[in-house]
């Protein structure tokens, strides 16, 4: 069922009657240079391509994919066998 629309119309509205966008005036460099808040010196501020800390807290060393295997096959887990509970590795598992 068609919905009935019950609002009032907006006459030249069109983007065809709409005025073209003014171009903004251009920036004084003197706007550029001001400091205060959330404005800090341009010397002070992230280069581009840089960010953070550079020299801060070391990323996490990843162990080789194979020690990881053999540590698991390692652990110990319960399994059944002839209704009694035994430990065994994985890897015997």
């Amino acid at each position: 069922m068609a919905r009935i629309y019950r609002g009032k119309r907006r006459i030249g509205s069109s983007k065809a009657t709409a005025k073209p966008p003014t171009p903004a005036p251009a920036v004084e460099s003197k706007a550029d240079e001001q400091v205060g808040y959330k404005n800090p010196p341009k010397h002070t501020q992230f280069k581009k391509g840089q960010f953070g800390n550079p020299k801060g807290r070391p990323k996490k060393e990843t162990l080789p994919l194979a020690y990881l295997a053999l540590r698991e096959l390692g652990s110990t887990i319960v399994a059944v066998e002839n209704g009694k509970r035994i430990r065994i590795t994985k890897k015997e598992a």
